[in-house]
């Protein structure tokens, strides 16, 4: 699998547990099988964003949906 396909695995893994706290970057790398040194290099390549950036928009993102 390519590393756009799994980045892609990675964002859909983060978006389905995002409303559990305690997921984390370490969580999603994990997940999509990489290091997150690696992962994090990969992601901002193939992203523009930091892993870290991408969720802490997504999660208020999707708490500011669950307060509607």
């Amino acid at each position: 699998m390519e590393n756009t396909e799994l980045i892609f695995k990675a964002v859909e893994f983060a978006k389905q547990n995002v409303a559990d706290n305690e997921i984390s970057v370490e969580d999603v790398a994990a997940n999509a099988g990489f290091s997150i040194d690696y992962f994090n290099r990969i992601f901002l390549t193939h992203t523009g964003f930091t892993v870290t950036a991408y969720m802490n928009y997504y999660i208020t993102l999707f708490r500011s949906n669950q307060g509607k």
